[in-house]
């Protein structure tokens, strides 16, 4: 993302870098215009993008039951909607994030992964997965089968990630905190998909909170630009032969994107360049971005074995699956799997048996308290003590330690809405 932004000034929208780059990128007339009037309106729009999530068995029907509004399909993902959330307030505490059923996206982000088209037994890596919408939306399109990895290199980043794919149920998943250099010297044409979601300077942002940003300045372009095409080059070794890489930005400037592409393939001639898709504001009514889709040429290359993924445990890794770092089993993610366990042994090859939880099940005060990191009351001499499973309306929240008088909240703290 571009450096922190300066204060805005009451012209800003006429006077700023960005305006005189989208002036160059669109004509200063009518097509510019509506640009502009599309930013304003979508700062307005009250209802909130979401993509619901199939391996919890959430539908668009039990949505509505529990009180989203203003249902609306969104055109390029199956698993997408607009609607007003007012009714579930407050939303950070309402299990239906807590639980995993959905994750608010904006609308032009999740065409992305759509375009990437992993398949169930897919090896997938999102090398740039910070905050986390498209890492769950691959894991959620796998289906529990194949492998994802994701890596972010800002380590604080990488373990929230961490905690957000456990909490969406995919267990099928290895999470790393490398620098793109170091990863892609550990994984050479290892993988079916990649995805990079560059980051970038994040023009978009002018469609969520146009009052609240300063410029981005061509410097800030400039810089980001160079950043990206060196990522970009570092996830192409990691492609096998014949596999596909999607590029995608959340930017509008030609510098981040087209032209990242074109000099890509004129360094890489032999690889194809299957399509390029952009959304604006003033034609797609989202914030808008980027994607290109490319396609590896075909080698003799072996992809190399699985059990690679958890070899020098020390450098980077966070979780393997369902085992952290130091290989210990990491309960939450565990607790949350909506993956059969036994595909997992089966992967790791390994014989462990994993701890069973009691499971307690609660209504919607005390899991909004949970969620907020709060202990949970029980009557004394009910029930065993020990770790067990809270649940909502069936769905999985965490893990909590059972005392005679309380139940002690075991819920990551990266996770709680305090």
């Amino acid at each position: 993302m571009a450096k922190k932004a300066r204060t805005p000034t009451k012209d800003f929208l006429n006077q700023t870098e960005f305006w005189k780059r989208m002036t160059r990128q669109l004509g200063s007339g009518a097509e510019c215009q509506a640009f502009k009037d599309s930013l304003s309106r979508l700062v307005q729009k009250t209802d909130r993008s979401f993509r619901l999530n199939p391996l919890r068995g959430m539908t668009l029907e039990k949505m509505q039951a529990l009180g989203v509004k203003n249902v609306e399909a969104i055109e390029w993902e199956s698993q997408g909607f607009f609607g007003n959330f007012d009714n579930l307030s407050p939303l950070e505490t309402h299990p239906l994030l807590g639980a995993g059923l959905l994750y608010l996206q904006e609308a032009g982000a999740m065409e992305a992964v759509n375009l990437l088209d992993p398949q169930p037994g897919d090896r997938v890596l999102d090398l740039c997965a910070a905050p986390g919408g498209k890492a769950t939306q691959i894991g959620e399109k796998l289906k529990g089968d194949g492998w994802l990895v994701v890596n972010d290199p800002v380590k604080s980043r990488a373990e929230r990630l961490d905690a957000l794919l456990a909490r969406h149920g995919i267990l099928n998943a290895s999470v790393f905190s490398q620098d793109p250099t170091q990863l892609s010297e550990r994984f050479e044409k290892f993988f079916d998909r990649v995805l990079v979601d560059a980051p970038c300077s994040g023009e978009s942002l002018f469609a969520k909170r146009v009052e609240l940003r300063g410029d981005v300045r061509d410097a800030d372009v400039v810089g980001c630009a160079r950043r990206q095409y060196l990522i970009l080059s570092r996830a192409a070794r990691m492609l096998r032969g014949g596999g596909r890489l999607l590029y995608s930005t959340c930017t509008y400037s030609r510098e981040e994107n087209e032209e990242i592409i074109q000099s890509f393939l004129t360094e890489n001639s032999d690889w194809k360049l299957i399509r390029e898709q952009r959304r604006w504001p003033h034609l797609d009514q989202v914030a808008g971005g980027y994607a290109a889709l490319l396609e590896a040429p075909e080698d003799v290359v072996v992809k190399p074995s699985f059990g690679r993924l958890f070899e020098e445990p020390e450098k980077g890794n966070i979780r393997h699956g369902p085992l952290r770092w130091n290989a210990e089993v990491d309960e939450y993610a565990l607790a949350m799997s909506a993956v059969p366990k036994q595909r997992i042994l089966d992967l790791l090859d390994s014989e462990r048996s994993w701890p069973k939880f009691n499971e307690v099940e609660v209504g919607i005060s005390e899991a909004r308290k949970y969620l907020h990191g709060e202990a949970l009351h029980r009557e004394a001499n009910q029930g065993e003590r020990g770790l067990a499973l809270i649940r909502w309306e069936g769905q999985s929240l965490g893990l909590v330690k059972v005392l005679e008088d309380r139940m002690n909240n075991l819920l990551p703290k990266l996770l709680r809405s305090l």
